[in-house]
């Protein structure tokens, strides 16, 4: 089950290029929640992220790819959270209110609830954390397309033998079509990076 909320920036330390992240998903019930870096950078410690190439729209990239480590300044909770959106960049403080997200839809959000579903569990280091995220790019940018899910094909392509290439085609290959493992989140604005944010699903009540 994905909940949607928009985010707007208060202050800012901006990161050049868009990275990602997994988070903890922040208190249902709050209406509005300030976020900023759970250390001096968006990474954390420890860093789970790795440096990757990839090309989107025709254009070859290079940075950073993994979680974000980032925690509620008003109760220092952690959130762990993914980047949903390549074109802006994140920054440090944010107020996240109830507000639909411009940047996803519908068949994304399935992809994206498919994906934490089949493969949010297994991510456990630098190499896992960033080939999550690249597989979150590619449903950002390739679902619906003719092409399918794929590295190899669409708008947004990458290669490699290194472990977070490896993990990201893994990611795809067994995203499976289950779906409401995790309550997720997505944390949006429309002059900032788009992020979502997971946390365990309570189980049922017993009657």
């Amino acid at each position: 089950m994905i909940k949607r909320l928009n985010f707007a920036k208060n202050a800012a330390l901006g990161i050049a290029l868009a990275f990602s992240t997994l988070a903890a998903a922040p208190a249902a019930q709050a209406s509005s929640i300030d976020v900023q870096y759970e250390g001096s950078n968006a990474w954390g410690s420890p860093v789970w992220a790795r440096s990757i190439t990839y090309v989107w729209n025709g254009v070859q990239r290079s940075h950073g790819a993994g979680m974000f480590r980032m925690e509620d300044a008003d109760t220092s909770e952690s959130i762990l959270a993914f980047c949903i959106e390549l074109a802006q960049a994140l920054r440090s403080f944010a107020t996240y209110d109830s507000a639909e997200p411009t940047t996803t839809t519908s068949a994304q959000l399935e992809n994206i609830d498919r994906l934490y579903t089949s493969g949010y569990a297994d991510v456990n280091d630098a190499d896992s954390a960033a080939g999550f995220q690249l597989a979150l790019w590619e449903i950002m940018t390739d679902t619906g397309s003719a092409d399918g899910l794929g590295f190899d094909t669409g708008g947004f392509q990458t290669s490699g033998t290194t472990g977070a290439y490896t993990a990201a085609a893994s990611f795809l290959d067994n995203i499976g079509t289950a779906t409401g493992g995790y309550q997720l989140t997505t944390l949006s604005n429309p002059v900032a990076q788009d992020i979502v944010t997971a946390s365990i699903v309570s189980p049922a009540a017993v009657p």
